[in-house]
């Protein structure tokens, strides 16, 4: 099997699983108990979220865990949405979000909270001149992904903070897709930052919301005071060791496995190019996640495509593996970025890890094009 979908999931990174296995066996304590054996594994979550700390730039009193980049999104949207309920303000996020940003957004509104969509341009990127101008309308937070998941492009997040900042609004990124891949960090002014550990080879079903000091968290899940009052419910502590473990080495290789990925995915590309002329990639080409390839064959139809290639071993997507409402439509993020319906039809996303090789590339595009031809 070639595995060619790390933009859905990403295996565990080295490591990871043995991290974890002492706190799934032995130290199963409680974290919250107040004998020595709980705190042990108080200590492992502690550790973890200095860690974790560490390599976004801010301090562990501003790491808050969370059940994955979902939940985290949720979060900073309803806390803004208390906000907003109480200063009559509004919230602004892009037309290219994941859905679990664009439907917390929904569900606010359902209770009454104004919301606004930026337009991106034709590679997925935010008019910040748009921006500039609907900040002017009272608005409590703006919400802008740092990279999008489906095309890879790389929003002006340095703008966009400036801005915000400029303007005293607070600026929260869903950086779910961008974490151990690309440099992340918080000095910009950003105040509200998701990611979810399964993208940079943790363990499913963790994450973290980072919160400014200067944001007051309102709790999404009640409990017995976890997480500083504001986030209920006892630690998964093996999947938050496994977190901090997978983030140090995604670190530790980034910028290693980022060349790497370059060198496939032109390789792809250029495999693609001669056997389909008329295949266009989507996306901002200079902007973009290494290793993510978003391409449209004009006449193809996704759907088959990658039911043919996972026949052939292959493992491909059409977009955001988390869309799993059954039928088939469009990608609302390509429709964003002006392409027609037929077009992101016939769309899929090829996304390498670590564990490709320039082979892996070679043989994906070469039987795409046998599909396709």
């Amino acid at each position: 099997m070639i595995y060619a979908d790390h933009a859905a999931t990403a295996p565990l990174e080295e490591g990871v699983l043995e991290a974890m296995e002492p706190f799934l066996k032995d130290s199963f304590a409680n974290p919250s108990g107040s004998y020595r054996f709980s705190l042990t594994c108080r200590r492992a979550v502690e550790d973890a979220r200095a860690s974790i700390a560490e390599g976004i730039g801010c301090t562990p009193q501003e790491i808050y865990v969370t059940s994955g980049g979902s939940e985290a999104n949720s979060w900073a949207v309803w806390n803004a949405a208390q906000a907003c309920g109480k200063s009559g303000k509004s919230l602004l996020t892009s037309s290219t979000e994941h859905h679990s940003l664009l439907n917390a957004c929904a569900g606010a509104e359902a209770f009454g909270v104004k919301t606004g969509i930026l337009p991106v341009d034709n590679q997925g990127t935010v008019r910040l001149e748009e921006l500039e101008k609907r900040l002017h309308t009272g608005v409590e937070m703006v919400s802008v992904q740092y990279a999008n998941n489906e095309t890879g492009t790389i929003q002006p997040v340095k703008e966009i903070a400036a801005l915000c900042r400029e303007r005293k609004v607070w600026f929260h990124t869903d950086a779910v897709q961008a974490v151990g891949h690309i440099p992340v960090g918080i000095e910009n002014g950003i105040a509200l930052l998701s990611a979810s550990a399964h993208k940079f080879g943790g363990p499913k079903g963790i994450g973290f919301l980072y919160a400014s000091r200067n944001v007051r968290l309102h709790p999404l899940v009640y409990g017995g005071g976890q997480e500083r009052g504001v986030r209920g419910g006892t630690e998964n502590v093996a999947a938050i060791v496994g977190m901090a473990h997978a983030f140090r080495k995604a670190l530790e290789k980034r910028e290693e496995r980022a060349e790497r990925l370059r060198g496939m995915e032109q390789i792809f590309r250029e495999e693609l190019l001669c056997g389909v002329p008329g295949a266009t990639f989507n996306g901002n080409p200079d902007k973009k996640l290494p290793g993510l390839v978003s391409v449209t064959l004009p006449g193809a139809d996704a759907e088959r495509l990658i039911y043919q290639l996972d026949i052939a071993g292959i493992c491909v997507s059409a977009g955001a593996a988390c869309d799993q409402r059954g039928e088939k439509q469009p990608s609302h993020v390509l429709r964003a970025m002006g392409i027609s319906d037929r077009d992101a039809m016939a769309t899929i996303r090829v996304s390498f890890g670590p564990a490709n090789q320039e082979e892996d590339a070679r043989t994906v595009a070469r039987e795409l094009l046998k599909l396709v031809r």
